[in-house]
Order: structure tokens, then C-alpha cells, then sequence
């Protein structure tokens, strides 16, 4: 009998014989169509009371691994992602390529967080650039020209964009304490590349670029049920720039509170 069973089995029988107790003091007769209501009315208050108190009781670890690997190798790699028994080893395996510098850890997010409370981790860096540009300012004898190139203009507006990774967390174990629901919205932002663009050309007749930056996002949002321990290929994605894929792994772990 699992600690949820246990504990309804010893209130519900309490209850009832409080219940029983009460009725015979009344002098009313026994009936069992009246126990039995009584007796699911409080089976369903009790379920929810125990529901809260296992809820309370643990705590979740969650990590997610987002690694980028050679797609030759990926593509290699990937059949033991998905498949539930070799999973394990083929992580242990990324991680030893890490080391070996044979693949790019992106980052390895963890946070901890009470059952059925929302947690939320980032590590972000700020990338800040220019959106509006204008003719530099006469200064020290420079007079803007009629028909300006790119060297004759100046940023007049900025805007900053967030890079890097968030991990966004909700663990509810299961009453039974054997499973956990686990519904997260991992991302990675990156700046992948500054691209030139073609605004006009000048009064020589030479282009005109300038230079904006591309960011790349891997997002992906889901609920999974996992076992204490178990790992799960989330996701994978397309990394065009480095002719990789890019992995999710989440693992999610029970901790009961004291240990």
C-alpha cells in the first residue's frame, strides 16, 4: 500500500466510525444507503486533502541539456535519443564529445522548485544596436553631403535585445509520488550573424550598406510526464551557421523535501 492509500485508508475509517457514532447517539437507525453517501462525500474531501499534502511534500530537480553536435554525428545519434533505454548512455556519451570538444555545449540549465510551483532561471546577456540612423552632425568643418554614403551616417536610435538562455519550470508530482508532470518552456536566443543590407547607393554611384544583426531563437514549449530520474529528447533543431542539430534533453528528478 503506496502512502496515499495509507493515509485516506486510516481517515476515511476514523470518519466513518465518528459518523456511525453520532447517528447511534441520535437513536437513529443504521442505514446504509446514508453511510455510503457519507462515506464517498468524505472519500472525495480526503482525496483532495491528501492530493495537497503529497503535493507538498516534494521538490523537483529539472535540468535541460541544449548541445550542438556535427550533423553527421547527430544524425548518428539520434535513434538512441528517442529510444527510452539507451537515452541514458547516449547523454553520458554527448557529454564525454563536450569534453573532447567534439561538440558545443549552448548551456545546461537547472532549477529546483517545490511541486506544482512555477520556477523560472535565465542567464542573459544584452545585445544592444542600432534601428534609426541620420547624417552625422557639421562638426569640425564636416558638412553633410547631398547624397550621403555609410560613412556619413550616424545611429539616432538603439534597441537591446536579450540573448542567451531562459528555462521556464512548473513539476507536479503525481499522488502516488511515482511520476512527474513537467511542463517547461526552455529558449535560446543568439546572435548568429551581422548582416549587410542595401539601402541606396550615393552620389558617386556606390552602394550604400549597412550592417544589422540576426538573431537566432530555439524555443519550444510542452508538457511531458516523466519518472524521477528519466531523461526525454525534447527537441531538435537546425543550426544552418555551423551545419549542426541542436538538442534538448530534460531530465526531471523527485526530492523529498529533507533528504
Amino acid at each position: 500500500m503506496n502512502l496515499r492509500s495509507a493515509l485516506l485508508s486510516l481517515t476515511l475509517l476514523s470518519s466513518l466510525s465518528s459518523f456511525a457514532g453520532a447517528q447511534a447517539a441520535r437513536g437513529e437507525p443504521a442505514n446504509q444507503a446514508t453511510l455510503e453517501a457519507e462515506r464517498q462525500r468524505q472519500v472525495a474531501e480526503r482525496e483532495a486533502h491528501v492530493a495537497r499534502l503529497l503535493k507538498e511534500k516534494w521538490q523537483v530537480r529539472t535540468n535541460l541539456l541544449m548541445v550542438s553536435v556535427p550533423q553527421p554525428i547527430a544524425l548518428e545519434l539520434l535513434p538512441s535519443l528517442r529510444d527510452g533505454s539507451k537515452i541514458e548512455a547516449t547523454s553520458q556519451r554527448l557529454v564525454q564529445m563536450i569534453a573532447r570538444k567534439e561538440a558545443r555545449l549552448i548551456a545546461w540549465p537547472e532549477v529546483v522548485t517545490q511541486s506544482g510551483q512555477r520556477a523560472l532561471t535565465e542567464g542573459i546577456l544584452e545585445e544592444r544596436y542600432a534601428t534609426e540612423f541620420g547624417l552625422r552632425k557639421a562638426a569640425d568643418g564636416f558638412r553633410p553631403p547631398a547624397k550621403p554614403d555609410s560613412a556619413d551616417l550616424a545611429p539616432t536610435a538603439f534597441e537591446t535585445r536579450n540573448t542567451g538562455t531562459t528555462l521556464e519550470v512548473e513539476a507536479v508530482v503525481a499522488p502516488d509520488g511515482g511520476s512527474i508532470l513537467v511542463s517547461l518552456v526552455p529558449q535560446h536566443v543568439a546572435l548568429a550573424e551581422m548582416k549587410t543590407h542595401f539601402t541606396g547607393k550615393n552620389s558617386a554611384g556606390a552602394d550604400i550598406r549597412l550592417d544589422q544583426p540576426q538573431f537566432r531563437t530555439m524555443k519550444t514549449t510542452v508538457s511531458v510526464r516523466l519518472l524521477s530520474g528519466q531523461q526525454l529528447l525534447l527537441a531538435t533543431f537546425e543550426d544552418h551557421t555551423a551545419n549542426a542539430l541542436v538538442f534538448f534533453i530534460v531530465q526531471a528528478e523527485i526530492l523529498p523535501v529533507g533528504n
